[in-house]
């Protein structure tokens, strides 16, 4: 009889196992599950889209429109970059989709474009911190933006780089543009021997601003940015008698030292600006050389402020009171000793 109850006593505990162990094994799945489609909601989430259609001035639908998605980051707290992201082409309804990722800080900026041959370039922004975001690009006729470089004796400069640096159209809320390096990305070229150029495919109604650019020569940006304060650009399409003046370079010449010994210092990193500059263009950050010395050309006559470049993270290994510079066209300035003192970690 003991031996009875001890079989039965057994199989009641086997049994009780069983259906714990199946319970557990239900409940294992329904977590999956859930886990499952949470991620795939979450993974569905993170991407936004802009849609939209490509139109003619009419609002019909262009097909065969090229447009593409360019991405503006931030290469270093002080320099951005562009990169291509996406490309479509239109159909008959003339749309076109992107989508990207919600998160993350590298890409927060998009500019679409949209191309056809024949017809003046269209373009939108799309702030991605906004999310979604539903578009209608316009495709007019194109007009010109056309004029001569020369230099301060009123000659032609041949072989000059000239870009346009902003493109807008509207103003306020309605605003779009193109700036800095996806303008220059579309719209740069090469003056003739007669020192011309001449950009077609600009819409009637934008405006634009220019930056030219030649060895020896100042970097010359027409863009005035204590002057602008929300209004229209100073150059409007169908101009054709634009003249933009590149007179011969200034330098800054000069040599990192510490403050205590009057030791060079190499491989520090230094940059200019100043207030007119704008800073997709300004002069990348150069670094001090084995023995210490910079050199800083294509510089035009202005106010320059020399500095440090700050790090993004982390506590600096020097600091340095910034140094001011006045150059003039044509002439070096020289023999500037930009001060650094080591910072003492607490």
């Amino acid at each position: 009889m003991r031996i009875y109850w001890i079989v039965v006593l057994c199989l009641g505990l086997a049994i009780i196992f069983l259906v714990g162990l199946a319970h557990a094994q239900s409940r294992i799945k329904r977590v999956t599950q859930s886990t499952s489609t949470q991620s795939a909601e979450s993974q569905e989430a993170k991407q936004i889209t802009c849609t939209g259609k490509v139109v003619d001035a009419q609002g019909r639908p262009i097909a065969g429109a090229k447009v593409r998605l360019y991405e503006r980051y931030a290469r270093t707290a002080y320099s951005f970059d562009i990169r291509l992201a996406g490309e479509a082409t239109t159909g008959t309804g003339g749309a076109f989709s992107f989508s990207t990722s919600a998160e993350g800080e590298s890409y927060r900026y998009g500019y679409i474009v949209a191309e056809k041959e024949g017809l003046a370039l269209g373009f939108d922004n799309w702030n991605k911190r906004e999310g979604n975001k539903v578009l209608e690009i316009k495709l007019g006729r194109g007009k010109e933006l056309a004029g001569i470089v020369v230099d301060q004796s009123d000659k032609p400069v041949s072989d000059a780089q000239v870009s346009i640096s902003v493109l807008k159209i509207g103003e306020g809320e309605e605003q779009r543009g193109l700036g800095g390096l996806v303008a220059a990305k579309l719209f740069t070229l090469t003056t003739d021997p007669a020192g011309n150029f001449k950009f077609t495919k600009i819409p009637a109604e934008a405006t634009a601003e220019f930056i030219v650019k030649k060895e020896g020569r100042a970097t010359v940006s027409t863009y005035q940015r204590t002057r602008f304060a929300g209004q229209k650009l100073k150059f409007v399409p169908g101009q054709t008698d634009i003249k933009l003046v590149l007179p011969v370079e200034a330098k800054i010449e000069g040599i990192v030292v510490q403050k205590s010994t009057g030791k060079s210092i190499s491989g520090v990193q230094v940059m200019i600006t100043s207030e007119q500059d704008l800073p997709l263009f300004r002069p990348k950050p150069l670094i001090s050389n084995e023995d210490g010395t910079f050199s800083i050309g294509a510089l035009v006559s202005d106010r320059y402020i020399l500095q440090l470049v700050p790090r993004s993270e982390g506590l600096a290994d020097w600091a340095a009171e910034p140094v001011e510079v006045i150059t003039e066209a044509g002439k070096t300035k020289s023999g500037i000793k930009y001060w650094r003192l080591r910072l003492q970690r607490p």
